[in-house]
C-alpha cells in the first residue's frame, strides 16, 4: 500500500512526475491592472527567485521603479497546491517614501509609501526547468493600512519563469 501510495504521489504531470519547484529562477514579470486585464509592458522588469526545499523562499527584484535601497529583498514561502500547480507568498519592506525626483522628471515616478509590499503568486509548471502565473501586488503602511498601489504597478502582474542552470 506504500508503494502503491508513492506512486500515485509522484503521477500526473510531467511525464509521470511531480514538477519540482526547488531552486533558482530568472523570472521576467508584466504589471497589469488587475481591474482591466490591460498589461503594462513598457513596465515589466527581472527578478531572482530561490525556492528552498522544506517551503522557504528569496527574491530580489530589478524593478526600477523602486528608489536605491528603497526596497529590501523579498522573504516568504511556497507550497505546492498540485502536482504542477505552487502558491508562493513573500513580503518585503518598503523602506522609505519615494522622494520625487526635481524637474526635469521622467514621465510620473511611482510614489511608494514605507511600509511592507506583499506579493501572492499562483505559478503552473509545464516542466520542471519553466512556470508561469499569476500574482497580486499590495501595499501596506508602517500601520498596516492597504495604500492603493502605485502606477505603474497597477496591483497584478503576469510572469514566466526560466530555471537557472
Amino acid at each position: 500500500a506504500a508503494a502503491l501510495s508513492a506512486g500515485m504521489d509522484n503521477a500526473i504531470a510531467g511525464g509521470g512526475k511531480k514538477m519540482n519547484l526547488e531552486g533558482a529562477w530568472q523570472v521576467r514579470v508584466t504589471p497589469y491592472n488587475c481591474a482591466t486585464g490591460v498589461e503594462s509592458t513598457a513596465a515589466a522588469f527581472d527578478s531572482l527567485l530561490k525556492f528552498e526545499k522544506g517551503g522557504t523562499m528569496t527574491e530580489t527584484t530589478s524593478n526600477p521603479t523602486f528608489q536605491p535601497g528603497q526596497r529590501s529583498v523579498g522573504l516568504g514561502y511556497w507550497e505546492r497546491t498540485d502536482s504542477d500547480f505552487f502558491r508562493a507568498v513573500f513580503l518585503a519592506y518598503i523602506q522609505y517614501d519615494s522622494v520625487i525626483p526635481a524637474p526635469p522628471a521622467p514621465p510620473p515616478a511611482p510614489i511608494y509609501t514605507r511600509g511592507v509590499q506583499t506579493v501572492d503568486q499562483g505559478i503552473t509548471m509545464p516542466d520542471n526547468d519553466h512556470f508561469s502565473g499569476d500574482a497580486k501586488v499590495t501595499f501596506r503602511d508602517v500601520k498596516g493600512n492597504i495604500v492603493a498601489p502605485p502606477t505603474p504597478p497597477p496591483g497584478c502582474a503576469h510572469f514566466v519563469g526560466v530555471r537557472m542552470p
